[in-house]
């Protein structure tokens, strides 16, 4: 059964708030470049509350996102916006 991912709303990833913050200090070890460092992501609940297909949750705990499924929908959207640029440039030839 294969669809297009447009069937999944990717549409709602743009509600996504990207964030910085930092991981605790025993996430990462210590000879990671990271460690201490501010960094983007998301926070995987609120990817559960926007695209829950791509929050991973064990025993119904929300434990991480998954960008295996973000990255899909995010392509998705790129393309869209890049097929628009085209037209509006007068590309589509």
């Amino acid at each position: 059964d294969i669809r297009t991912v447009a069937d999944l709303d990717p549409q709602k990833l743009l509600t996504l708030p990207v964030r910085a913050f930092k991981y605790k200090a025993d996430y990462l070890d210590s000879a990671d470049d990271r460690s201490g460092s501010l960094l983007p992501g998301f926070i995987a609940e609120e990817v559960a509350n926007v695209y829950a297909i791509a929050a991973d949750q064990v025993e119904g705990v929300i434990e991480s996102w998954n960008d295996r499924y973000v990255v899909p929908g995010l392509l998705a959207l790129i393309q869209d916006l890049y097929a628009r640029v085209e037209i509006l440039e007068g590309n589509n030839e």
